[in-house]
């Protein structure tokens, strides 16, 4: 998915180039005019190419369901309700759950606790690591080298296993992307962090 998104960025940014010369020289009608037809034509292809990859890229993003757009707080939260609510093993990376403040995410994370179907890993324990402890969650606090990366995985340890990792382009729009083929590298890495800091807890 990630590597896709950069081809079409490089292919929109080479077929932009046209479109720069059109308005960098759109009022020199005399060097225009000395350019072969078949060339301008093909340049004015290229600019229209330009513009119907930028469409499709945005129909791609848009609809494409390994990938989740979410604008505002409200959208935030209820995206990782829905995740969280999944059924199946539930195993968080996070640094100190600060997200699980609205009482739907709290009730679904207590609900996988008690059912024995929830791990958590945090860089600290606070009153939040506390309560899911109490209510039969696994809480393990790491040491040392905080993940950058804050993620989650459904159906952690078994065979159909999923990541869901969000990138904030800012405060109140993430980005999240959903990883779940069993050969997907991103996927396994994240399994094999998620290991390597329960070795460390």
């Amino acid at each position: 998915m990630q590597r896709t998104f950069q081809v079409n960025n490089i292919l929109i940014a080479l077929l932009g180039l046209p479109t720069m010369a059109v308005f960098i020289y759109e009022d020199s009608v005399e060097l225009f005019s000395k350019i072969p037809p078949i060339f301008t034509g093909l340049a004015w292809l290229l600019v229209c190419a330009a513009i119907i990859l930028s469409f499709w890229q945005a129909f791609s993003l848009f609809f494409n369901g390994d990938v989740t757009v979410c604008k505002g707080q409200i959208s935030i939260n209820d995206k990782m309700y829905s995740i969280i609510d999944e059924p199946g093993n539930t195993c968080i990376v996070s640094r100190n759950l600060s997200w699980t403040d609205g009482q739907r995410i709290m009730d679904s994370l207590k609900q996988k606790a008690k059912s024995g179907d929830l791990t958590i890993l945090v860089n600290e324990d606070n009153e939040t690591t506390t309560k899911l402890r109490a209510q039969g969650a696994k809480i393990l606090v790491y040491n040392g080298a905080i993940p950058k990366c804050r993620f989650t995985i459904k159906g952690y340890k078994g065979a159909n296993s999923r990541l869901y990792i969000a990138k904030a382009n800012s405060p109140d729009r993430h980005v999240i992307f959903r990883h779940s083929e069993k050969d997907d590298v991103t996927l396994r890495l994240a399994e094999d962090l998620v290991h390597i800091l329960e070795t460390k807890a």
